[in-house]
């Protein structure tokens, strides 16, 4: 595997936590906007229009089966969130068909405010690529979608057990930009992503939540995109500075195992422990090179 290749091992972030960052992000970098304006009103009209065809044709229908196993009442609420749920599917569907491009300028864009630029290779070939694994994770999304809808019959708990559910593939989806960055096969991000499994779910399945607000998930859906964007460019910064097993490749630079406990500088002048300055200094990411 070449350089470019190679991965972070991610466990132990908090990657759910970069779904909010990437709110603030996104709020206080205007430059990012652009890339938003033209995919969030089509976006918004899909919305619109699918709402307003999914409350006419399959509430009351939904309402009527979800009775016959609960209370009246509550078979309106679940009907209800059921059709804002498929009402963000839909939403989801269309950006992923018609707004990839976008998506990928989004990725690129924030992870250079980031200060992490990685070459983009481009192209017919990388383009018909990138679509074969869009087509590969949607046909997964979609599976998982229909799946796990019938969960959201339990109260509360079954939205959260839906966005866990989908909370990996739309992690993976999320990647998908920067994975292809790194000229990464499918087999090489699926191992990478069972490799890192939590993280990728808690990004996902809190990015799946944020997509489920009503109206302002249209936001968030990009939003969710800028997040992943920071995580990966914040892997990107850990991978220049931080572990290393192989030094004949970067011989001038100082890297950071952990090693019982400590941790320990691996220098071109041998192998000492690391004072708490130099701990501090680390990023708190480690690199696997296994991938």
């Amino acid at each position: 595997m070449s350089a470019r290749q190679r991965l972070p091992n991610v466990s132990g972030s908090s990657s759910w936590d970069y779904i909010i960052e990437g709110v603030m992000f996104f709020i206080i970098h205007p430059e990012l906007w652009r890339h938003v304006m033209l995919p969030a009103c089509c976006s918004i009209i899909v919305a619109i229009i699918s709402l307003g065809v999914l409350l006419g044709t399959a509430l009351v229908p939904q309402m009527h089966l979800l009775s016959e196993h609960m209370a009246t009442w509550l078979a309106w609420i679940l009907a209800i969130l059921l059709v804002f749920v498929e009402s963000g599917f839909v939403v989801a569907l269309v950006c992923l068909i018609l707004f990839e491009t976008y998506e990928d300028r989004l990725v690129v864009h924030t992870m250079r405010l980031r200060g992490v630029e990685l070459p983009d290779k481009g192209g017919t070939i990388g383009f018909i690529r990138q679509i074969f694994f869009a087509v590969i994770r949607l046909l997964v999304q979609v599976l998982f979608f229909f799946f796990s809808l019938p969960i959201h019959a339990i109260p509360v708990v079954g939205t959260g057990i839906y966005c866990g559910l989908n909370g990996w593939v739309y992690g993976w989806s999320l990647h998908a930009k920067y994975f292809e960055l790194k000229d990464l096969s499918l087999g090489q991000q699926i191992t990478f992503l069972r490799k890192n499994f939590m993280d990728y779910t808690l990004l996902g399945g809190a990015g799946t939540a944020m997509n489920l607000v009503p109206v302002a998930g249209i936001l968030f859906y990009w939003t969710n995109v800028v997040g992943a964007a920071l995580w990966a460019a914040d892997m990107e910064l850990g991978e220049v500075a931080f572990v290393r097993t192989r030094t004949d490749l970067w011989p001038q630079q100082t890297v950071g195992i952990e090693s019982e406990g400590a941790v320990m500088l691996r220098t071109p002048e041998g192998e000492r422990r690391a004072t708490g300055t130099e701990k501090q200094a680390l990023p708190h990411t480690s690199i696997d090179l296994s991938v």
